[in-house]
């Protein structure tokens, strides 16, 4: 798009209206797409990420669901046993969706 003049935002206006920017760093005008929004809040989601051990319960299961929904989604989660015997835990984890 060029460098970081007047052009650039009137350049960009026409391609997304929010989401012009000038990388100052690099004296260059870059037109970027506004960032998605969020998705709504109050529905919460889950899903099984796999398997729960002796080595990897809880406490792990949690970070790892943390991890994976990362921010706005929130994500935390536990083993659970979906099915039977505590043989068949799943580290399941919940999440804003």
């Amino acid at each position: 798009m060029g460098g970081c003049d007047p052009q650039c935002q009137t350049g960009c206006a026409g391609k997304h209206p929010s989401g012009q920017s000038c990388d100052a760093t690099i004296k260059t005008c870059k037109c970027l797409p506004p960032p998605p929004p969020p998705p709504p809040k109050g529905k919460t989601c889950h899903v099984g990420i796999g398997p729960c051990s002796a080595k990897c319960y809880d406490d792990c299961c949690n970070e790892k669901c943390a991890e994976r929904f990362a921010g706005y989604l929130q994500g935390h989660g536990s083993c659970e046993n979906p099915i039977g015997p505590a043989r068949f835990n799943v580290c399941m984890c919940y999440f804003q969706c």
